[in-house]
């Protein structure tokens, strides 16, 4: 049943690639409803600002290990894919990396200021190159 096997692969990696562009999606759908919000004045960028009974440098700092598990789990989910089939090349190294440092740059403009633009377009580059790496992945199975 070797045949039967291999299709059951496929829509394993097709279920989980689903699941990964419904995150996609969630979050391109969070960030124009954010925008909107706040340019008619629904709410401010203050909100963004972590709001705990921790000193604010403590409070920066866990918001963004909490952080790390959002975005980043579709990063290991599409490296591995990439690592178990053995299609992966130096652009979709060249992706990952991308999307590491571009991470390691938004955790130091989120725990290091309250400036929201640097965050902002931090967040912005990991969620595309996040985005691209999904296309390449989401085309595996098409392209052998």
């Amino acid at each position: 049943m070797p045949e039967e096997s291999g299709l059951a692969l496929l829509l394993l990696l097709l279920a989980m690639l689903a699941q990964v562009w419904l995150v996609i999606f969630l979050y391109a759908c969070l960030g124009v409803a954010r925008r909107r919000a706040i340019r008619r004045g629904e709410m401010e960028y203050a909100v963004f600002t972590p709001v705990m009974k921790e000193p604010l440098g403590v409070a920066r700092l866990s918001r963004n290990l909490s952080n790390q598990f959002e975005l980043p789990v579709l990063f290991y989910v599409l490296v591995m894919v990439l690592i178990v089939t053995g299609y992966a090349t130096l652009l979709d190294a060249a992706l990952a990396w991308g999307f590491v440092v571009a991470r390691i740059a938004h955790s130091a403009a989120a725990t290091l200021s309250n400036r929201i633009a640097p965050r902002g377009a931090t967040f912005a580059l990991g969620f595309l190159l996040i985005v691209v790496l999904a296309v390449r992945v989401t085309m595996l199975p098409f392209a052998t």
